[in-house]
């Protein structure tokens, strides 16, 4: 197939599937289908890359050269076992599930996995955003990085067991971080602190990953063995027990591993 000759379909409408038939439709690919259970979401995405919304999945046709399934997680098993079998090429865009979870449906899989959180709703630039991919055929995988690479300036062949550890790396890279920040968020509330006061702190750290390796990066009490000063954040934070055991734990690793 040549890069503007793939035709795609979509069983799923939501926040990855709609950014990627976008970006895909853009990209002069065509999308053929868009299954969704909810006809008016599936009629929703179709109108954007001017597809055929469908809400059976007896009516996907597989005669597209890609079907590209982006379901809730849980709903991977029961989604599979309705779908014949095929020779149709299936990939999913799931960060922690494995490929062969789609063995059962096609004698040709892979996966599509855009690493970045995506919405429907916020635009992205695609060039920036790494695709990990993988098949079950060397064929296969250089057609999907070729597909990956009509629009994203970093494409990598990843197997299964190392998305599953980047998976992993990602809730702590953005799940936990941001979960700082709203703790940081709730302690500045308390005390009527203007919030944004710590953003351009925030951004800063960041970026410093552009010049250094988090590790060499690491600030802090902590990391200078300020025992005093961990003690005193320590009080500070009395009548916030679960704080204070994050703050203990984290600091502890710091000095043990990051000093």
């Amino acid at each position: 197939m040549a890069k503007n000759s793939w035709t795609v379909s979509f069983i799923g409408s939501g926040n990855v599937a709609t950014r990627l038939a976008q970006i895909l439709a853009a990209n002069r690919v065509c999308i053929k289908q868009i299954y969704s259970r909810t006809m008016a979401n599936a009629e929703t995405l179709a109108r954007l890359v001017q597809a055929q919304p469908i809400d059976d999945l007896h009516r996907m046709d597989f005669s597209a050269d890609l079907i590209i399934i982006s379901i809730s997680d849980d709903a991977y098993p029961n989604l599979v076992a309705q779908l014949p079998h095929s020779d149709t090429l299936l990939v999913h865009t799931a960060g922690a599930i494995p490929m062969q979870v789609l063995q059962s449906a096609s004698s040709r899989i892979g996966v599509f996995y855009p690493l970045q959180t995506l919405n429907k709703l916020k635009e992205v630039d695609f060039a920036q955003v790494p695709f990990c991919i993988e098949a079950n055929n060397p064929a296969d995988e250089e057609q999907l990085f070729a597909l990956a690479s009509l629009f994203s300036a970093n494409v990598q062949v990843v197997s299964s067991a190392q998305r599953e550890q980047l998976h992993v790396a990602s809730v702590f890279a953005c799940n936990f971080s941001n979960l700082m920040y709203a703790i940081a968020e709730d302690l500045t509330q308390q005390h009527h602190i203007d919030f944004s006061l710590l953003k351009p702190l925030i951004k800063e750290t960041a970026m410093k990953i552009d010049r250094l390796s988090p590790a060499k990066s690491q600030t802090g009490p902590a990391s200078r063995g300020d025992h005093h000063t961990i003690a005193h954040h320590l009080e500070l934070l009395n009548g916030n027990s679960e704080y204070q055991q994050i703050y203990a734990l984290l600091s502890d690793y710091i000095i043990k591993h990051l000093r």
